[in-house]
């Protein structure tokens, strides 16, 4: 055997094995979009990287079509809390839950938060991207869906929308209005407890089955201010 056609084979070989092993890795551990994406784009401009993509897409859509390479696990609350010491994080859909007023109290006492003689109790607040639920009845991008039935709320606040069911509501319906139910009944507890944090009251007066004009469409205050 010529030594080019040895060196040739042991070329393939290692090229194989070192194949073999990324494969029971991955198999182990598959790699996320994001890792493959910061991997092979790291220290490239835009153009760069795009090439740099395309020039993978049939190996990667592979890997993806094997298992190996799978979508983005979520943030967790509790990691979202870790990556932000020093602020509030609040739930997208809790902030939702609150009042208009709770809101503008909230607000308030953070507005100077990080300045010198600020008395704010945080940094600041960071709000968890957790719309949509997934959740029965719960689908919205951009608000809690909330149910009326027979004069009862399912819950309320400032960024919610109202479905009023029929008087003869099927399964599905009274599913849908309980988890909202719970979903509300646990949001006014976090909102308590983040109030209490920051020395505030919550409003005392406030109702569940009270069903209010969405107010968050009024030009004298923005939430998303």
């Amino acid at each position: 055997m010529k030594m080019t056609e040895l060196s040739e084979f042991l070329e393939i070989k290692e090229q194989y094995d070192a194949e073999t092993e990324l494969v029971k890795q991955l198999e182990k551990k598959p790699l996320s979009n994001a890792q493959i994406i910061d991997m092979l784009t790291r220290g490239l401009d835009n153009e760069q990287s795009a090439r740099q993509l395309k020039k993978f897409k049939n190996l990667l859509n592979d890997l993806r079509m094997r298992g190996l390479i799978v979508e983005d696990r979520p943030q967790s609350f509790k990691e979202f809390e870790e990556a932000n010491v020093g602020y509030i994080c609040i739930r997208h859909s809790d902030f939702s839950q609150m009042t208009i007023a709770e809101l503008r109290r909230f607000k308030d006492s953070l507005k100077d938060a990080g300045q010198m003689f600020s008395n704010a109790k945080a940094k600041g607040y960071k709000l968890y991207k957790n719309l949509p639920m997934d959740e029965f009845g719960q689908r919205e991008e951009s608000y809690v869906r909330h149910y009326h039935y027979k004069g009862k709320s399912s819950g309320t606040g400032w960024n919610v929308q109202i479905s009023h069911l029929g008087q003869d509501i099927s399964g599905d319906d009274e599913r849908a209005f309980n988890v909202a139910s719970r979903i509300y009944a646990d949001a006014r507890k976090r909102i308590r407890d983040i109030f209490a944090e920051l020395e505030l009251e919550t409003d005392a007066n406030y109702t569940d089955n009270v069903l209010k004009q969405r107010p968050d469409t009024s030009p004298a205050f923005n939430p998303y201010k």
